[in-house]
């Protein structure tokens, strides 16, 4: 097995036997392709070595080359195809955004309920305890009066 090395985008992409590019998933699938074809464990040629790590190294090469100088591609074939598909990832990354300003919406929503069943919990525990302090007091009050009236009516 030689040292392989791929010098160019041109070289990268004919190694994966690409005719354009639009996407990482397009250099994710062919080259997974290909290492399923010249894979020594399946193919057992001379050739198909050589074949595997040509296609491992334009796989790194594509992969550094996009992720590193965040490379938009230049189109090499159906400029249509290429307008396409970038209008998709356009039109799911604005959808993606909606969706996450939908989701930040409903749990500040969430939380402000969580407060307010809070506060209201807290009213009515409140209540509760000024209820009872009333009660305990007219109990006291009611009693001052027995004792009056008995102290009173007793003499």
């Amino acid at each position: 097995m030689g040292t392989v090395e791929i010098k160019s985008t041109a070289e990268a992409m004919a190694a994966l036997e690409l005719k354009s590019i639009t996407s990482k998933d397009d250099i994710k699938t062919a080259y997974r392709r290909l290492c399923k074809k010249y894979h020594p464990d399946v193919n057992s040629s001379p050739e198909a070595a050589d074949s595997y790590e040509k296609v491992q190294k334009a796989y790194e090469y594509l992969n550094c080359y996009f992720t590193s100088m965040e490379y938009k591609p230049k189109v090499v074939g159906n400029t249509a195809s290429y307008a396409q598909s970038n209008a998709k990832r356009e039109s799911r990354a604005r959808s993606q955004k909606v969706a996450r300003e939908h989701q930040k919406k409903e749990a500040e929503l969430i939380k402000q309920r969580q407060e307010e069943e809070r506060i209201r919990k807290e009213k009515q525990r409140a209540k509760e305890v000024m209820d009872e302090i009333h009660t305990n007091r007219a109990a006291e009050i009611t009693a001052e009066i027995i004792r009056s009236v008995f102290l009173n009516g007793a003499e």
